[in-house]
């Protein structure tokens, strides 16, 4: 019996980047900031770093402080768009070499 949850472990069984990339965009918030530690393991081991920058970047983002207006900070938002744009680069890169 594995210790990770069942979503998590869909993560460890991607089998490249493009199935971890899609994986990390589905993934809730939730199960992200809880299990984090795992995921970021995961994603080490396979090589996928822009992962692990996207992964950090959502983490910032769902504990943020928002502005009174209920807003984030553009500070904290962009880094997360920049982060994926890098992810969906690594993740077609992957594919790319794959062939």
């Amino acid at each position: 019996m594995s210790a990770l949850l069942p979503i998590v472990e869909q993560l460890a069984d991607a089998v490249n980047h493009a199935e971890r990339a899609e994986w990390l965009f589905a993934c809730p918030y939730g199960v992200m900031n809880r299990e984090h530690m795992s995921i970021r393991v995961i994603l080490q081991k396979s090589g996928l770093l822009a992962g692990v920058a996207y992964l950090e970047a959502v983490l910032s983002l769902t504990n943020a402080k928002r502005l009174p207006d209920g807003t984030l900070p553009q500070t904290i938002v962009l880094p997360v768009h920049i982060a994926a744009l890098d992810l969906r680069q690594a993740a077609q890169a992957g594919a790319e070499g794959a062939n």
